[in-house]
């Protein structure tokens, strides 16, 4: 298997389908067969039409693969997903289409990346050449969090939440396993200890359109969670973190 993209959802009746087009243009203008790629949705729990339409697409196309869990947050449904992905790079995108690549022209350029030293790419909303419209209480928060980061974690990263990933596969088979929270700040624990190993990491620009703002309880559990993941860090002896440790983050 080539690629694996991963894709949590949770009651995303009003964009699973096009997310699931979309992902599979990509795949096929750059020459993959359903044979070398495999889309899995996660089913985090959805209470709406979100599993019915999911089945329904995956019946006609074998690539398509769904695996439904408890609602137990985003973290584990990208944990879950990343532990049965069997593609030598692995990609991870929110189900809501609020991110896209801004240059997706350069898709095969940066899966190459991959394959020549690169460990990671990541999407940041904080690219200068990221494009789009974010308002200004959610770029607050965005840059309020990722200072926190950077204080606790020593993460370099300028954005460390935007729901767009993709991985080598020797990265997720290190690091997946020792992945421990279900929400939100998945995103920071694997970056962390992807850091902290020394992997190369890139950013690269996306194309962003926010459709609403975190509520006040899912910032709360994000700053818990924070706080969580740097004692579960500190005491990891697997990682022996350094929190000042060097990272390589390159933008272009």
């Amino acid at each position: 298997m080539e690629i694996s993209v991963v894709i949590p959802a949770y009651n995303e009746e009003a964009t699973i389908t096009e997310t699931i087009q979309l992902l599979e243009q990509r795949l096929t203008g750059l020459n993959y067969t359903p044979q070398q790629y495999e889309i899995i949705i996660v089913d985090d729990g959805s209470v709406d039409s979100t599993p019915l339409k999911i089945k329904k697409y995956a019946a006609a196309n074998p690539a398509i693969k769904y695996i439904r869990t408890p609602h137990l947050g985003k973290g584990n449904a990208v944990k879950t997903g990343l532990l049965n992905a069997q593609g030598k790079i692995v990609g991870v995108l929110d189900a809501d289409l609020e991110v896209r690549l801004a240059q997706p022209e350069k898709l095969r350029e940066y899966i190459n990346l991959l394959h020549n030293g690169v460990d990671i790419i990541v999407g940041s909303k904080r690219h200068p050449q990221t494009i789009g419209e974010i308002s200004p209480v959610r770029r607050l928060l965005s840059i309020a969090y990722n200072n926190l980061a950077f204080l606790f974690t020593g993460i370099k990263i300028k954005d460390t939440q935007t729901g767009l990933k993709i991985i080598n596969r020797k990265v997720i088979e290190k690091l997946a396993p020792h992945i421990s929270t279900n929400g939100f700040t998945i995103d920071l624990e694997l970056l962390a200890l992807a850091q902290k190993l020394g992997y190369k990491i890139k950013e690269i620009p996306i194309k962003i359109k926010l459709r609403n703002n975190f509520k006040i309880i899912e910032i709360l559990k994000m700053a818990k969670e924070l706080i969580k993941i740097v004692c579960r860090v500190r005491n990891n002896s697997l990682f022996k973190y350094n929190f000042r440790e060097q990272i390589k983050v390159t933008q272009k």
